[in-house]
């Protein structure tokens, strides 16, 4: 019976996940539905649409947005998958439904506030907040974590995998990236910022708190880290 369980297939699907993000997106789904029903004892065979409808319900009126619904049908939908294919169930309820979504906000800045953003006169400390930004968008959009894993610059360029899709990345250091890793470089990491950090999500935090007030006092919109990835795409 126990491997009947929906909670034993997350948890045997979890192990095989390496991402602190993924990881944190089934530690949600999970807070949800223990929220919603009995999550120790919920089965496979116990989710079928009017399972899934009750859910999305409850979850909206928790105030959840369509995407952040999306999202946990998506862990649920993955976790059946994942036991359809090891034989523990037949039963899919995702066979036939569509998990709607809506288009999200737009997360770019244009040049001018780019340019606003990068010509602004900022204390010590939020200025390594706004390089730590452009360095991001130079680097063509590459990932906090990825950032925080690099050594070394070889003939010019910084070769990684990248950690969510291990899709591996040759990007040239171009003379702006190249003046902030100077301003920065550090002894066990390409950057200073994190031989000293314990946590790549822990200085994000930090990060996108600072980014959000330096953005108030210029007028621009409220910014995260994600935001120069989208602004380079």
């Amino acid at each position: 019976v126990k491997e009947h369980l929906f909670k034993t297939q997350l948890e045997n699907l979890v192990r095989t996940k390496n991402n602190n993000g993924t990881l944190r997106i089934y530690e949600s789904a999970v807070k949800t539905i223990a929220e919603f029903c009995d999550y120790e004892s919920l089965m496979l065979e116990d989710i079928d649409v009017d399972w899934i409808d009750s859910f999305v319900l409850h979850l909206k009126n928790k105030g959840n947005k369509e995407n952040t619904v999306a999202t946990r049908l998506r862990c649920i939908r993955t976790v059946i998958s994942y036991a359809r294919k090891r034989g523990k169930t037949k039963e899919d309820a995702f066979f036939n439904y569509s998990i709607k979504t809506e288009e999200t906000v737009k997360r770019s800045l244009n040049v001018e506030q780019l340019r606003i953003l990068h010509d602004a006169n900022l204390s010590k400390i939020r200025s390594r907040h706004r390089d730590v930004f452009f360095l991001i968008f130079f680097l063509m959009g590459i990932n906090l974590i990825d950032l925080s894993q690099l050594k070394e610059i070889s003939d010019g360029r910084i070769f990684y995998k990248r950690a969510k899709t291990g899709t591996a990345y040759s990007i040239k250091v171009e003379p702006e990236a190249q003046a902030i890793i100077d301003k920065y470089r550090g002894k066990e990491h390409l950057l200073s910022i994190f031989d000293n950090v314990k946590s790549y999500l822990y200085y994000e935090r930090s990060l996108n708190h600072s980014l959000k007030l330096i953005c108030a006092e210029l007028g621009l919109p409220s910014i995260t880290v994600y935001w120069a990835r989208h602004s380079f795409a």
